[in-house]
């Protein structure tokens, strides 16, 4: 297969939609053009906030996208749900600067999926070594500190440290939901001290009035996302960080991945018809066969040039 050179995207708006998008073949949503252009296009992923778009494209002879990776030049590991900041502290005591850095992620998004994309049909292992070389030669071109991966899939971390990375590992905490027909079911897997408290915080729950509606897509209108949007942002401030989605960037970053978000809100009812607003949350949940988290092991990749 003829290649043209690998080109560098300075945005991802320099590439068409559907040319991006025929790389991806798992349907997962945050690799999709929508998402990565409306973080472009909300500020919330661009240079101003150390995310600087170097998305790497190779070309077929015809000069169709046939490989891509999602890359950024980083001046800081804010927002990336990986925390490097001991690397960083280790080339400071050398007297060697971390930053600029390579890193192949999704922004603010610390969710498992694939970073070298192919189009179906064509040569995985000659485009997944060719996308790697580039890559690499891109880095050392820029004199950069190191290029790092998150969150790839365990075939791609393997191919990743064949080439010569050094593969490290995180934990993430994923529930799992095994078939249960009812929640009933899923606490008869409980030791019966488990079930008992359960079923007294869930009895507490609606004692106290609180209900929950579970909204999907167009039953979100901009009213729900400025009252929800308080909570994801109190979320970061409680742990002494600004939040990476602005509230502009909500409402389009959820419709741009094809798949809008669930949105769970939790209300106080009252004895009138009024309801108000008390705790929101954003988050997909399934559960676990033993009602306890599942830890994962969460593989990142990293070379220095």
């Amino acid at each position: 297969m003829t290649l043209r050179c690998a080109r560098i995207l300075d945005s991802i708006a320099q590439i068409d939609a559907a040319s991006w998008n025929s790389l991806l073949r798992d349907g997962q949503p945050f690799l999709r053009h929508e998402f990565l252009l409306a973080l472009e296009e909300s500020r919330c992923a661009v240079p101003r906030t150390g995310w600087t778009a170097r998305h790497l494209v190779l070309d077929d002879a015809q000069g169709r996208p046939i490989g891509a990776m999602p890359l950024y030049r980083k001046s800081h590991s804010r927002g990336e749900f990986v925390f490097d900041f001991s690397w960083a502290s280790a080339y400071a005591q050398h007297g060697l600067p971390y930053y600029p850095k390579l890193l192949c992620a999704v922004p603010f998004t610390p969710v498992r999926g694939p970073r070298l994309l192919v189009r179906p049909g064509a040569d995985p292992k000659l485009m997944n070594h060719t996308l790697i070389k580039a890559a690499i030669d891109y880095a050392r071109g820029e004199r950069l500190s190191s290029w790092h991966v998150l969150f790839p899939t365990d075939d791609t971390a393997e191919r990743l440290k064949s080439a010569g990375l050094i593969l490290r590992r995180d934990c993430q905490f994923h529930w799992y939901n095994h078939g249960y027909e009812s929640f009933d079911a899923f606490l008869a897997t409980f030791t019966a001290e488990k079930r008992k408290k359960a079923k007294r915080e869930r009895r507490r729950v609606a004692e106290a009035g609180i209900v929950f509606d579970t909204l999907h897509g167009g039953d979100m209108d901009d009213a729900r996302w400025d009252a929800v949007y308080p909570f994801y942002a109190d979320t970061l401030y409680r742990h002494g960080h600004e939040p990476y989605l602005s509230s502009s960037a909500v409402m389009p970053c959820s419709a741009a991945t094809g798949a809008p978000a669930a949105t769970t809100t939790a209300c106080i009812s009252r004895p009138a018809t009024t309801r108000e607003s008390s705790t929101a949350s954003t988050r997909n949940c399934s559960v676990s066969s033993r009602g306890r988290r599942v830890s994962t092991r969460c593989p990142e990749v990293s070379c220095r040039p």
